[in-house]
């Protein structure tokens, strides 16, 4: 949910390269997840599986201090976006 209640507007949608980006800017820079969750417009539970599945941090939430860099993300979950063809890359909204 939104600080006002309502219901995030990425709810159910793809993550979207910007996303990602604002993501990882978010994390690199130590911002707090609430936060990175409002910039995205996505729940508090999807910034913390996205930080998982992009590997920032692990299950237990413990930062990974060696992340991986972001053109390494770019090309492993929007390989589509970057050659700009075909269907989009299979990913979930955790």
């Amino acid at each position: 949910m939104a600080l006002d209640g309502t219901k995030p507007a990425g709810l159910g949608h793809r993550w979207t390269e910007a996303e990602d980006r604002i993501l990882y800017e978010g994390f690199l820079f130590n911002e707090k997840p609430r936060t990175i969750s409002v910039r995205c417009g996505r729940s508090l539970s999807a910034i913390r599986q996205r930080l998982i599945r992009l590997d920032l941090i692990d299950g237990q939430g413990v930062r990974n201090n060696n992340p991986p860099l972001f053109d390494q993300i770019r090309a492993t979950f929007h390989a589509n976006a970057v050659s700009g063809g075909g269907e989009p890359a299979a990913e979930t909204d955790a």
